[in-house]
């Protein structure tokens, strides 16, 4: 299981005096997230399959709402989308399930993996609240 790791090197060091370009950007990830995959294998009381998510690591992220609407049908229920940001060694994809500050998201689609010319950056994801 993955905590942090070392800021260094995501990206490289600090090579010739200058130091990594995510540096800055990792210095922001103000949160932790608690991230958990989807596994298979599970049963409810009555024999049918459910969905068992398993942790499989803590990383600090950067979390903030994207979007807002208001659903109207039946109850009046808040939805929205939130953009997480990741340092590029989390795991992560399209089944995940992620915790943040007590809160509970799922990712919706594949998460993106951000590259700068000397290579692999942060992760973004979109999510949205779990019910």
């Amino acid at each position: 299981m993955s905590t942090f790791g070392d800021f260094g090197s995501f990206g490289g060091g600090a090579v010739g005096g200058h130091q990594s370009p995510i540096m800055p950007l990792l210095k922001s990830f103000d949160q932790t997230a608690t991230i958990s995959s989807l596994s298979a294998g599970g049963r409810d009381e009555y024999g049918n399959p459910t969905d068992t998510y398993t942790e499989v690591g803590i990383w600090p992220c950067r979390l903030w709402q994207a979007t807002g609407r208001e659903d109207n049908q039946d109850r009046d229920t808040q939805q929205g989308t939130y953009q997480l940001i990741l340092p590029p060694d989390a795991i992560i994809n399209g089944h995940s399930r992620v915790e943040v500050e007590g809160s509970t998201f799922e990712v919706v689609g594949p998460p993106l993996m951000r590259r700068t010319p000397s290579g692999a950056s942060h992760i973004t994801a979109t999510l949205t609240v779990a019910s």
